[in-house]
């Protein structure tokens, strides 16, 4: 639908990320506790949970650092959902699905002690069945939608490039 009404997708590469370097900082330190070797997650072990809550606060002082961009108040908000939801289940987030089995799994059935419920992953869409979902997450799928039409228009469509302001 946007390619219809003109976007051009390699805008995104245009777009002013202040402190970039920390939402790619969080995303290793995720790679590393949740796909890196097992050796090395074992070694990380015990400090595991609390890097997936810096990892996830790293990712959302990024996103507050750019609110002005479209969409990205909703991904910082949706952000900030399931980081409460992780922190207050020790570092995972709560889940119906039973968790893959992992080294470290970011991820813990809902059970009696779980916190916050409600902020965790309780909803399964149905045309993405197996897995569940938060409501932080449908904000960050949303805002992650506005924000890749918004930055992807034409100058000319867009108000917010008007007058040569910038991000």
């Amino acid at each position: 639908m946007a390619w219809l009404r003109g976007a051009d997708w390699a805008r995104l590469a245009d777009v002013h990320w202040r402190w970039g370097w920390l939402c790619i900082l969080g995303l290793v330190i995720r790679l590393v506790i949740f796909s890196g070797p097992d050796d090395l997650v074992r070694a990380l072990l015990p400090a595991a949970p609390a890097l997936h809550v810096l990892s996830t606060l790293l990712v959302i002082v990024s996103l507050a650092a750019n609110w002005r961009l479209p969409g990205f108040p909703l991904i910082m908000l949706g952000g900030l959902l399931n980081l409460t939801a992780i922190a207050a289940n020790g570092g995972q987030m709560p889940t119906f699905h039973t968790p893959r089995p992992a080294v470290f799994s970011n991820v813990a059935e809902f059970g009696s002690a779980t916190r916050l419920g409600f902020l965790g992953d309780w909803m399964e869409l149905p045309f993405l069945p197996g897995r569940g979902y938060s409501i932080g997450d449908l904000l960050i799928a949303l805002g992650s939608g506005l924000a890749a039409y918004r930055l992807s228009r034409r100058r000319e469509e867009d108000p917010q490039w008007r007058g040569g302001a910038s991000c």
